[in-house]
């Protein structure tokens, strides 16, 4: 039995789901033990697929020990070690998406399983499909989604779960204006009410949309503009063009082919009008 251990937030859910995906048949030989979260992120997909069984309502403590203390981290580590002495054997393989060895095999040592994690080394895209091609195949991800003539409509959600990687107020201002400008109708997503100012500004104004319905904007949208945060993700496997702002020296993230192509760039690149406007210009057409 390959068991998938999908624990972590929405973009690392989504990742695996659509590499797995991509594999067919062979991605169907994968059993998938997540979260609430593997959850929604399977009902997503253009083929939905609900995980096998879930564990925890959202990322387990010992990924988030920052966010939910050492106690409970333990208490998450007893859980999956209580599950994986019930759900797993010799000649058995746990995919974990993170490393750690120490931990991870701490989880869930004793029964003799295998143990597969996904280092970071390149991006993680590359990395999760070089792992685990000796399991289901080499199903390497396409590049980006190019911009072609003219955009009508544009989606921006300015929000990351980091902080440091979200746009400002002023700087979805900014390109609420340039879109406007070039006659592209906006979506805005605001998932906090942090961008409430600019509701009267654009089209059409979501505020704490619920997560199908978002996905549904971004799908029906022709171009994506955000941080990197799993809607970055979320337009990459919808295949629609994208232009992303990351923190500079920050982009493991990054989909195949997003600077190679014009689709990166920084968020210091926001305060250089030169280089952002000539990179709307061709973005929005």
């Amino acid at each position: 039995m390959i068991t998938l251990l999908s624990l972590l937030g929405y973009g690392d859910a989504l990742i695996t789901a659509a590499l797995i995906e991509r594999a067919g048949v062979a991605g169907h030989r994968i059993r998938i033990v997540g979260t609430s979260i593997t959850a929604k992120v399977g009902e997503l997909l253009d083929q939905p697929r609900a995980p096998d069984q879930m564990l925890f309502d959202e990322v387990p403590a010992f990924y988030a020990l920052k966010k939910h203390g050492p106690v409970q981290a333990l208490k998450d580590g007893l859980a999956l070690r209580r599950w994986a002495q019930s759900h797993t054997g010799a000649g058995d393989t746990l995919i974990f998406e993170k490393p750690p060895s120490i931990r991870n095999r701490w989880m869930v040592s004793g029964r003799g399983a295998s143990i597969i994690e996904i280092p970071k080394r390149t991006t993680v895209y590359q990395d999760r499909t070089e792992v685990l091609a000796p399991l289901i195949g080499d199903h390497p991800f396409p590049p980006v989604a190019l911009p072609s003539g003219k955009a009508a409509t544009v989606l921006i959600n300015p929000s990351s779960r980091i902080a440091e990687k979200a746009l400002t107020v002023g700087a979805v201002r900014g390109l609420v204006d340039a879109a406007r400008t070039r006659g592209v109708a906006v979506t805005l997503i605001d998932v906090d009410g942090t961008f409430g100012a600019l509701a009267d500004q654009v089209e059409r104004y979501l505020l704490k949309p619920a997560l199908t319905d978002a996905a549904r904007a971004l799908k029906a949208s022709d171009r994506y503009i955000g941080p990197d945060s799993f809607f970055l993700h979320l337009a990459y496997y919808y295949r629609v063009p994208e232009l992303v702002f990351f923190p500079e020296g920050s982009n493991y993230f990054r989909p195949p082919g997003l600077f190679e192509h014009g689709c990166g760039l920084y968020l210091k690149d926001l305060d250089s009008p030169a280089t952002l406007q000539a990179r709307l210009d061709w973005f929005l057409g």
